[in-house]
């Protein structure tokens, strides 16, 4: 999920892409996942495995931390 996230917030490339991009960048040395475990298949199996409270907690704690650190007004509401 991290090299995914990474993927989205860097250089974009389909999730069928993510193995190859992957292979040729830092994280291969730094991250040591294998290459064929980085599928959309796989990132689709992992993906099913977060919550949706799970992903709503991580986007407000993350949000939260952005806008302290930052000193940002955020659109965010309190629940």
């Amino acid at each position: 999920m991290l090299l995914a996230a990474i993927n989205r917030v860097v250089d974009t490339v389909s999730k069928n892409q993510i193995g190859d991009c992957y292979a040729k960048t830092m994280f291969y040395k730094i991250l040591h996942a294998q290459n064929n475990l980085l599928s959309s298949q796989w990132f689709w199996n992992n993906m099913n495995l977060l919550s949706d409270f799970a992903i709503q907690s991580f986007k407000d704690k993350f949000t939260q931390l952005i806008v302290k650190k930052y000193n940002l007004s955020s659109p965010v509401k309190n629940r």
